[in-house]
């Protein structure tokens, strides 16, 4: 489902097509989400172009030097400095097993390990119900040291920490570990497991499914820095990856599983046993559905500890994660490249996505409507959820000369869409007057009419039984090759009871478009197309679909219609 997908910001905006029509296309082809990345780098000609979405601050070489892996280098900009305290144990599960681990090593080294060179089982079972027992869920049964990750990884990081070591199969502590324990110097012992974990992160590979080639491991103080953002209140998983391609562009991975590897190896087994960051509340919908919305995103806080490990040289990045508008951006190309149409698998995903985008900007309106748009049989639920958007984009208006569409806004867009999206939903509830009030707001909005608001209100009019306002409307409608005005003119005029107006008017609607009659009477039911081609039979799609129920409630309509089409 999930797509392999560029950096954003790229060349793929769309800038219209005459023959693009919002309301036509479920899939959104009107430039949905591309929007111009005004923001200037600090470093124009940096090595890394696609960092310029964040504002990090930091030169090539200072990039380089958090990403190289190389201690010395990585020292020049930040130093672990650790103050923690006996305190700090309740709130740092790393250090509370490592204490409890190491406790249990003096106690009664030395150690005898089994013959893989695990720790003995009776001791195993010691500590998962003392020192670990909350680092496996409750429903493992752990029997060894190899059932359980954390103690597996606990003991690696005092060995390579340098505070055990094994000699002839057996564990002991090392002087550092000896003095360590001794004096209850649990800030010591933290440095020394963050100084390895940042040393070897490639210690966690061996426990996950994720083959990043290192990139997250070794780019841990990087994104450390860009976590030290303190704009916005949560972390989000989805900023570090993008942070990840934007320093290795070699990297391929799929997007979602990107984003697992960051909440895996950066928050879940790195940042949260060390205290670096707790997990945020779940996210609530604005919207109740009905469905059952399951929050598989995570967002991250961070913690006080913090502050308190880290010796950073430089200031924090002035934002180190994406704008609210570019997440939006980011999470909505998501959802289109998905689909809006298909399967409830495929829906699964733009649902999750739409909420993602709402999440991070509350009022991005197109995350509204492509969320509406996933309820087509449920009007009463997508009105409510348009309601939400244009309640939440209010006070949005087109920033655009005097003369020009507000279609070429690329903010206002949305809106102009959401609005769109309001008048047909509207329509299904058969609330005509308040959908033909909505269609007059855009087109007074908007004369050049470029969202094509009134290729659907004059149906509606037709099928309100309103049909002098819909001849005022046509009249209105001057492209000669206009296929949807043309057989609405036809449509009107047998309406209207004006018999040979209608057939002149079929004559004209047919040297336009001569498939139209096909789609109105057999019911060619072909998925809607994302493009339609002037003359083809993918623009008569479009307008059957548009204009069907108008024709089916003017009485007679359809069985004139083949009276009077050519064989």
């Amino acid at each position: 489902m999930a797509k392999i997908i560029q950096f954003p910001g790229g060349d793929s905006r769309n800038h219209g097509n005459n023959h693009d029509h919002s309301h036509h296309d479920n899939h959104d082809h009107h430039d949905h989400g591309h929007r111009e990345n005004r923001h200037e780098s600090p470093f124009p000609h940096s090595r890394y172009p696609n960092l310029m979405m964040f504002d990090l601050g930091l030169s090539d070489r200072q990039v380089e030097m958090l990403v190289s892996g190389d201690p010395a280098s990585r020292r020049t900009i930040v130093e672990i400095a650790p103050e923690l305290t006996e305190a700090d144990l309740a709130s740092v599960p790393m250090l509370r097993y490592a204490d409890g681990l190491l406790s249990a090593v003096y106690d009664n080294e030395p150690v005898k390990l089994t013959a893989k060179g695990y720790l003995p089982r009776a001791m195993v079972k010691a500590l998962m119900e003392g020192a670990f027992a909350d680092a496996e869920p409750l429903s493992a049964r752990v029997n060894r040291e190899g059932d359980t990750v954390m103690l597996s990884w606990t003991r690696r990081l005092c060995q390579f920490g340098g505070l055990l070591s094994v000699r002839s199969g057996e564990l002991r502590l090392t002087k550092a570990g000896r003095a360590a324990v001794e004096a209850s110097n649990y800030s010591e012992i933290y440095r020394l497991l963050l100084e390895c974990h940042l040393r070897k992160p490639q210690m966690l590979d061996a426990f996950d499914r994720y083959d990043d080639g290192g990139a997250i491991g070794r780019s841990l103080p990087f994104l450390l820095f860009a976590a030290r953002d303190s704009n916005h209140s949560f972390l989000y998983e989805e900023d570090f990856a993008l942070l990840l391609y934007a320093v290795h562009p070699n990297i391929r991975f799929i997007l979602e599983e990107l984003n697992r590897a960051v909440t895996l190896k950066m928050f879940r087994r790195f940042g949260v046993p060390f205290g670096l960051f707790s997990p945020g509340p779940s996210f609530t919908p604005p919207v109740h559905t009905g469905k059952q919305y399951r929050d598989h995103f995570g967002r991250w806080e961070r913690t006080p500890i913090f502050e308190r490990v880290f010796r950073w040289h430089t200031e924090p990045p002035p934002r180190g994660v994406m704008s609210p508008e570019q997440a939006a951006v980011h999470w909505m190309n998501a959802a289109h490249e998905t689909g809006v149409e298909g399967d409830d698998a495929i829906g699964w995903y733009v649902e999750r996505y739409c909420m993602r985008a709402i999440e991070r900007c509350p009022e991005d309106p197109d995350a509204y409507v492509v969320w509406a748009r996933l309820h087509p049989e449920e009007p009463e639920t997508a009105l409510a959820i348009i309601e939400h958007g244009l309640s939440a984009s209010a006070g949005r208006a087109p920033d655009m000369p005097e003369g020009m569409s507000p279609w070429s806004d690329h903010e206002f867009r949305d809106v102009m869409r959401l609005h769109f999206q309001r008048a047909e939903t509207l329509a299904k509830l058969k609330r005509y007057e308040e959908a033909a009030a909505e269609y007059e707001w855009l087109l007074e909005l908007d004369p050049y009419d470029a969202v094509g608001a009134a290729d659907c209100y004059v149906p509606l009019l037709i099928l309100d039984g309103r049909y002098d306002k819909a001849e005022e409307l046509l009249r209105s409608r001057t492209r000669e090759d206009d296929c949807f005005a043309a057989w609405n003119r036809v449509l009107a005029a047998y309406a209207r009871g004006d018999r040979e107006a209608a057939r002149a008017r079929l004559k004209q609607a047919l040297q336009i478009n001569p498939y139209v009659p096909q789609c109105l009477l057999d019911r060619v039911r072909e998925s809607m197309p994302s493009r339609y081609v002037p003359g083809d039979i993918s623009e008569a799609i479009v307008y059957e679909n548009l204009s069907f129920s108008a024709w089916k409630a003017v009485k007679g309509a359809r069985e004139w219609l083949k009276r009077n089409v050519p064989d």
